[in-house]
């Protein structure tokens, strides 16, 4: 089995050197070239045509992730993996919006690394524990912003949508009046910012409401 060739990027002689020794000792990984700068790293990535870099952030002449965008452009069979001391929510947004396709915190064990590249190497994605939890976090204030606030009579009349009644026979199950039904459906496309009823659905669906 060909071994899986990689670059490190870190501007730290001692996590450079950590790395290749670390990453050299796993039988399927070696390490072609240790660069500490992002120019040190356009010039090796031509000739040495890695599988994967692992990539720290804070870099003298710039940032990591702003980095990833170019590099996926130029180099699109290369993985990116970053591997960072930061675990802050902003710098994984930038991170995964450039392209990496994960992130690693300096602390991780030499387990979690071999995992982490075997995995990227494959077309997969990596986050350690800290940064799966900062996902979760960010995914959770995502859904609450975009959820409406839906009231329980609004919830019947979604339920009755789904079930493919009309307005009239909504009106009859709820004992209201089909004009209070159209009224409820207008606030509800409101609140979804949509534009029909199916649309309105799908979203409700999504959110769990349904």
């Amino acid at each position: 089995m060909e071994s899986i060739k990689i670059i490190v990027c870190d501007d730290h002689p001692l996590i450079n050197e950590g790395l290749q020794k670390m990453i050299n000792n796993i039988s399927n990984m070696v390490i072609v070239e240790a660069v500490a700068t992002i120019s040190q790293l356009f010039e090796k990535l031509r000739q040495k045509q890695p599988d994967i870099i692992l990539l720290d952030i804070n870099l003298p002449d710039g940032d990591g992730t702003d980095v990833c965008l170019t590099i996926r452009k130029q180099f699109p069979r290369v993985k990116i993996l970053i591997i960072s001391s930061r675990d802050d929510r902003s710098t994984l947004i930038k991170m995964i919006r450039n392209g990496a396709s994960g992130y690693l915190l300096k602390s991780a064990s030499v387990e979690e690394i071999e995992n982490a590249i075997n995995l990227v190497y494959l077309g997969g994605t990596y986050y350690s524990e800290e940064m799966q939890q900062t996902i979760a976090s960010i995914l959770s204030d995502t859904l609450q912003k975009e959820q409406p606030l839906v009231t329980r009579r609004e919830k019947e009349l979604l339920f009755f949508l789904k079930s493919g009644l009309s307005s009239q026979q909504i009106a009859e199950k709820l004992f209201i009046s089909t004009r209070t039904v159209e009224t409820h459906r207008k606030n509800l496309l409101a609140k979804f910012n949509v534009s029909n009823t199916i649309s309105m659905l799908d979203k409700a669906r999504t959110m769990g409401l349904i």
